[in-house]
């Protein structure tokens, strides 16, 4: 009787769990290509496109119907040298693709539609009446403003110790306007731009400064777009200084969240630390500033925030050892960085940056927090690892909210050699709830590449020598 009991709760489990979710996989599986690297731009009117990109070759874009079957192939008439930035802004029947490489600069941006046609559209970006705004060197920031294209510049005047962000409106079947041109102070002796982000009509911009006297402080400035009016908010943090600092938007409220690592100067022994605030849409403190001193205790080498009550989605602080390779040397370093998980992974070298080593000496175990209106905590979950057997591998994850509730989706061991994946996400009591996720664990899922759609998600996979899609839809 005592078995058939735990047959039947077992039984019922899974059927709750089969209900929750339904799981597809493409029926066309590509060769996995040698080299270079994927993006997935998912629901691209109805289609679901799987880039590969090289230095070797043209881009190619795998595209698959709305079932998962392969629609088409199609190359991409532009070649990525190795030294190119690449951003992808996806609008709602299309998306961008932008290239720039900077000796010598140049500008490349592609209309790509869901069929996987493309036209090239750079011409936008060279225009000799447009000098004001183009001559710059940097890469072009891209927004979706209203479902419409918006490219930041920025220059430095360094006589003037100022940065002038030119924003421009971009037709892609037409030509570019001139939306705005703001400056705002900068010295480039002293300070470092760590984030620009155009939202609801105001640019803001949060940069770091360090003073002859080993003081460090973080500052976020909102700029309207037409008035220029400016208004600021500084965070001292004395010798301590801010690494990876972003900035999270909240649409719902106009909120912006700011949150950092807290890097001791050389030669100090502590480790380091998190910084969050929480602020209005004036600026003005909506809870009194989070600082929090020893986040990697007991043995964590990641630690995951999420906001019950808002759904902008989960914050990853880690600290672990990277490897890699820059030209033909090796080298190691030893970092802390805070980022928003599932940023776009080409902003930035696209084909530099850090891997992680499992092979080094670092911590393993995985912290999920849960904090309140005021950030603070009001569930803290430990899961332990001891180097050997990932109970939930802390490398590869994923954030995205669907259905108003904000997802982690991580790797967990379920045996020796057999993976699964796993939805972690909070309450309304608090408290971290999970969906396991029963995929075919012989597959490696791509999770830094998710993509989401209404009521689903889609991520990439390997397997071998072959390449698929996995869409996940949730039914509750």
């Amino acid at each position: 009787m005592k078995k058939y009991l735990v047959f039947s709760i077992l039984m019922f489990l899974c059927c709750k769990i089969a209900s929750a979710q339904k799981i597809q996989y493409s029926k066309s599986v590509l060769r996995t290509p040698g080299g270079g690297n994927i993006q997935l731009i998912a629901n691209v009117n109805g289609y679901h496109h799987l880039i590969y990109f090289s230095i070797t070759k043209k881009p190619v874009i795998h595209v698959f119907n709305s079932q998962l079957q392969l629609h088409a192939s199609r190359e991409l008439n532009m070649k990525l040298p190795e030294n190119v930035d690449i951003s992808i802004l996806q609008l709602n029947n299309y998306y961008i693709l932008y290239a720039h490489t900077l000796e010598p600069s140049h500008h490349q941006m592609l209309k790509i539609n869901g069929d996987g046609t493309s036209s090239d559209i750079s011409h936008l970006l060279q225009h000799p009446s447009d000098s004001l705004w183009n001559r710059s060197k940097a890469t072009f920031q891209l927004f979706d403003h209203n479902n419409q294209i918006y490219l930041v510049s920025h220059f430095y005047h360094g006589q003037l110790n100022q940065i002038k962000s030119s924003i421009v409106k971009l037709d892609p079947d037409r030509s570019t306007q001139l939306v705005s041109q703001l400056l705002f102070p900068f010295d480039h002796s002293t300070e470092d731009l760590k984030q620009v982000s155009l939202n609801n009509n105001h640019l803001l911009v949060l940069k770091t400064t360090k003073e002859d006297e080993g003081k460090n402080t973080l500052t976020l400035l909102k700029i309207h777009l037409l008035t220029s009016t400016i208004i600021s908010k500084q965070f001292e943090s004395g010798k301590h200084f801010s690494y990876s600092p972003a900035l999270r938007y909240n649409d719902a409220d106009s909120s912006i969240l700011v949150f950092s690592m807290l890097n001791s100067p050389p030669g100090y022994a502590s480790r380091p630390g998190i910084f969050m605030a929480s602020l209005d849409n004036a600026l003005n403190e909506l809870a009194p500033i989070r600082t929090i001193t020893n986040p990697f205790r007991y043995n964590t080498i990641s630690s995951f925030y999420v906001e019950r009550n808002k759904t902008t989605g989960w914050i990853n602080f880690s600290t672990m050892r990277y490897s890699g390779t820059k030209g033909t040397i090796l080298y190691d370093q030893q970092v802390a960085n805070a980022t928003l998980l599932n940023e776009n992974p080409y902003l930035g070298n696209f084909f530099g940056g850090y891997y992680p080593s499992t092979k080094l000496n670092v911590p393993t175990a995985v912290r999920m927090i849960v904090l309140n209106e005021r950030l603070e905590t009001e569930k803290d979950s430990l899961v332990k690892n001891n180097g050997r057997y990932y109970k939930l591998h802390p490398w590869s994850h994923a954030q995205f909210v669907l259905q108003n509730k904000a997802y982690l989706l991580m790797v967990n061991e379920l045996a020796a050699k057999r993976k699964g994946l796993i939805l972690m996400y909070p309450s309304e009591q608090g408290e971290i709830e999970s969906l396991p996720v029963r995929v075919q664990h012989q597959f490696n899922f791509l999770l830094p590449l998710v993509q989401t759609g209404g009521n689903y998600f889609i991520v990439p996979f390997t397997n071998k020598k072959e390449m698929g899609l996995m869409k996940v839809t949730l039914n509750n």
